[in-house]
């Protein structure tokens, strides 16, 4: 029986320690990233008002512009520091 509770409790250690390296903070984007949507959104906005009114080179622009680069390059780039872990033996890994 005490071999069953030790590969019980084994499994609750790695699934604790498993949440405490997964990250809490959501999707972890800084400032910048959300700058960078809302600038994507504005665009996206102005190219709709352009787009009333009429103008067909410029309402195009400004929507894939905000669609096509600048809302998905918010959700994508990194701007977070990378932080460096020191090991035993003095070297730093990332």
């Amino acid at each position: 029986m005490s071999g069953k509770k030790n590969i019980e409790t084994k499994k609750k250690d790695k699934e604790i320690e498993v949440k405490k390296n997964q990250p809490t903070e959501g999707i972890g984007l800084t400032t910048i990233n959300y700058l960078i949507i809302a600038v994507g959104v504005l665009s996206v906005i102005i190219g709709y008002v352009f787009l009333r009114r009429g103008s067909i080179t410029l309402a195009p622009i400004l929507l894939i512009a905000g669609y096509v680069v600048l809302i998905p390059l918010g959700l994508i780039l990194n701007f977070q520091k990378k932080l460096s872990k020191s090991t035993s033996d003095g070297s730093k890994t990332k």
